[in-house]
């Protein structure tokens, strides 16, 4: 500015014009800030707000998953007196306790259950219960409010346990509706809805247009029940309680005896990652809803069942050895556990039947686990901090075992010695270094007195 005629009586030296100049710098650092911070969150790669991605994850037509309830079968035998019928039922939303390691958690059923006996004692078995607690959302549907949206008001929710009724505002009839996912087969007599993410981390439900999907008309009332869970801190029950009174259900007196949990609580996930949004957004997009590659059987099976699996590993037929045209290979890991139960395996089928474009055999096969063996020494200033040695050696055991969820518990994950090394020097300011060795563990059970023959391809030197 020194150097143009316009300024040259100005004194650049003086107060004012420092203040001026600082003020427009200020300003177009803000807005170069500002502008990038705007840049990022408009593309799926870069975006850092949760909400960012569910916006970019509607373009592609993936729903990030809910919160998913643990899920557990138990059987018990009830005593009665006064049940003449000689039928007992368990109506949906009976309530039992169950208790893990992380404290105590609501369960319930989440269908009507009946079993018969020819006297008072009813043998009650494979009773599906779920983690959480049932709530309801009401609203009254307003076309006066512009854009009028149904948002269910708790985070937690778990989408799979909707239910949604809605009633006639002149006959008062109920007419429940169901989720759909595709505009396939819709009509205008449709009683379906739609779930899509909203922002702050909640779900809203969407009704059809009147063309695909029943509109529910002017001053109806939408009912929505659901439940709210605790997502992965309800896997593993130890113990299960009855919470009703069967008795005053069934209108006599019933006492329930030691309730045996006959397959463990699993399927407990949290809300999905960012992350994991990230990945598997622009992967469900390229399936477009059909099942030809492994990456379309991947993401479909990922975006149905990840609240209840972990990984999972999809292998073509004609790619092992001896050759199986025609099959489809899928091995699953649990959240919880290491083997998925049968019935997850039965739902994946079915549902995969209807997305498979040439006929295709599914096969499961139970994954093989490896195991890592960590022996490390560590070494710490004990001037640098006031924590304890058993306080430093729980911080090294959680930054290891962090790492393990973190980088190891899928499939085709690798095990690097350096980043573990730097995770242990990291668990703690005061650690100097450490000395760490590590060992493969194939852990194997071998029936007693059977001849066993088995092969482990570890892929990995040994050395002796």
């Amino acid at each position: 500015m020194k150097s143009q005629d316009t300024f040259k009586d100005y004194d650049f030296d003086g107060p004012n014009i420092s203040v001026l100049l600082d003020v427009m710098s200020y300003n177009s650092y803000l807005n170069s800030f500002y502008m990038n911070m705007v840049a990022s969150e408009m593309f799926l790669d870069s975006a850092q707000r949760y909400d960012s991605i569910v916006s970019h994850s509607k373009e592609l037509n993936y729903l990030p998953q809910s919160a998913t309830s643990a899920a557990a079968i138990v059987e018990f035998d009830v005593i009665t007196t006064g049940i003449t019928q000689g039928y007992l039922s368990i109506p949906k939303g009976t309530k039992f306790t169950g208790v893990n390691s992380n404290g105590t958690f609501d369960y319930a059923t989440r269908e009507k259950y009946e079993f018969k006996s020819p006297n008072t004692t009813f043998k009650v078995s494979n009773v599906f219960i779920y983690e959480g607690s049932y709530f309801k959302d009401s609203y009254i549907v307003n076309y006066d409010i512009e854009n009028q949206r149904f948002l269910i008001s708790n985070k937690n929710m778990d989408i799979n346990s909707i239910n949604v009724n809605v009633s006639d505002r002149i006959g008062g009839q109920t007419a429940p509706y169901t989720r759909a996912k595709t505009l396939f087969g819709l009509n205008q007599q449709s009683n379906v809805f739609f779930i899509q993410a909203a922002e702050n981390n909640l779900y809203e439900i969407v009704f059809g247009d009147g063309y695909f999907g029943n509109r529910p008309i002017n001053g109806s009332t939408v009912t929505v029940d659901y439940m709210v869970c605790n997502g992965s801190e309800g896997n593993d029950i130890r113990s299960v309680t009855l919470s009703d009174d069967l008795g005053r259900i069934n209108g006599g007196i019933a006492e329930p005896q030691l309730i045996t949990i006959t397959m463990e609580a699993s399927g407990g996930a949290n809300q999905e990652s960012i992350d994991s949004v990230r990945f598997s957004a622009p992967r469900y997009f390229a399936a477009q809803q059909r099942a030809v590659s492994t990456d379309d059987y991947y993401s479909l099976i990922r975006e149905k069942f990840q609240g209840e699996i972990g990984d999972v590993s999809i292998i073509g037929g004609e790619t092992i050895e001896p050759k199986q045209y025609g099959t489809v290979i899928v091995s699953i890991k649990p959240t919880a556990g290491v083997i998925v139960p049968d019935y997850v395996k039965s739902r994946v089928a079915k549902y995969m039947r209807d997305y498979i474009a040439i006929p295709n055999r599914i096969k499961f096969t139970d994954p093989s686990y490896f195991f890592c063996g960590v022996k490390t020494k560590v070494e710490y200033d004990i001037f640098a901090t006031n924590k304890t040695t058993t306080e430093i050696n729980s911080a090294v055991l959680s930054s290891i075992v962090n790492y393990s969820k973190n980088n190891l518990e899928k499939f085709n994950s690798d095990l690097r010695y350096s980043r573990l090394v730097s995770t242990i020097d990291n668990a703690d300011d005061s650690i100097t270094s450490n000395e760490t060795e590590l060992r493969m563990i194939k852990r194997i059970a071998p029936k007693f007195n059977y001849l066993v023959k088995e092969t482990y391809k570890l892929n990995n030197a040994i050395y002796v």
